[in-house]
């Protein structure tokens, strides 16, 4: 699969995940987004997730365009990757609850995701 078709297909499953996690109030449930809403000084936590999401969709967006045009290909491969890997979170919550953690099905996608871009980051390399 060329780099320019999983990264688009990163961004468009990281925004179906964003609406996933807002709808079922992932941002009034989570400790780590919490946290990080307490760190940037965000005390509405709901606004303080679109905000977040709508900054994350469009930093996805340009590394779609950087692609593209050949630039930084093996560093946002490496940086998706990684993101991929850690909205594994989301399934270790489920577990450790026994039950739906906001954002479970989504996050499902994204191990294949981590892999794929891996192999194109070591494929460069």
């Amino acid at each position: 699969m060329k780099i320019k078709t999983l990264v688009l297909i990163s961004a468009v499953v990281f925004v179906i995940h964003g609406v996933e996690e807002y709808f079922s109030d992932f941002y009034r449930i989570d400790n780590h987004a919490q946290l990080i809403f307490r760190f940037l000084g965000l005390s509405n936590y709901k606004t303080g997730f679109i905000l977040l999401q709508i900054l994350f969709w469009l930093a996805v967006i340009v590394a779609y365009f950087l692609v593209r045009a050949n630039k930084l290909v093996t560093l946002i491969a490496v940086l998706l990757g990684t993101i991929s890997l850690y909205e594994l979170t989301h399934v270790w919550y489920a577990l450790e609850i026994g039950g739906y953690y906001p954002g479970l099905y989504t996050s499902l996608a994204f191990p294949l995701l981590a892999v794929l871009l891996f192999r194109h980051a070591l494929r460069r390399t």
